[in-house]
């Protein structure tokens, strides 16, 4: 459960990153032309695939050399999906080196800020786990107390 949890989070952070690049990129980029809603299948699309890097990431505790490692793995994939469909859906031209740099640093951008969040939602569950076998503990020596007397 939690890692369908953690897939769908990870789907609607990066759905309104692509949403947001896609706004400012089309302001920067292709003022004046018509938007179709082809572009919001789109981004969906992109979003969906991009969520699926979760999967990199085993259900277990890792190593930071590990880490590194699978951050970077993540992270490639990312841009591979996003720089590929991008492409694909002609969001930006190759041929153009300012589209391609402001692709990069929006997925840079986009790809920090779901990290954030997540490495925030792993830090609150591991607090709560934490005071709830502080909680056992005590309930523990409490009954052992008891017990003696």
């Amino acid at each position: 459960m939690k890692r369908v949890k953690e897939l769908l989070l990870t789907f609607a952070l990066v759905t309104t990153g692509v949403l947001l690049a896609a706004a400012i990129f089309m302001t920067i980029f292709w003022q004046g032309e018509k938007v179709t809603g082809a572009i919001l299948w789109q981004i969906l699309s992109v979003a969906a695939l991009c969520s699926l890097g979760n999967f990199i990431w085993p259900e277990r505790e890792v190593s930071k050399k590990e880490w590194i490692v699978r951050e970077f793995i993540h992270y490639f994939y990312v841009c591979v999906v996003v720089l590929g469909c991008g492409s694909r859906f002609e969001w930006f031209y190759w041929s153009n080196p300012r589209m391609v740099l402001l692709m990069l640093l929006a997925i840079l951008m986009i790809f920090v800020v779901v990290m954030f969040v997540m490495m925030q939602m792993d830090k609150k569950t591991e607090r709560q786990l934490n005071e709830r076998l502080e909680s056992f503990r005590l309930e523990r020596e409490e009954a052992e107390k008891e017990a003696q007397e």
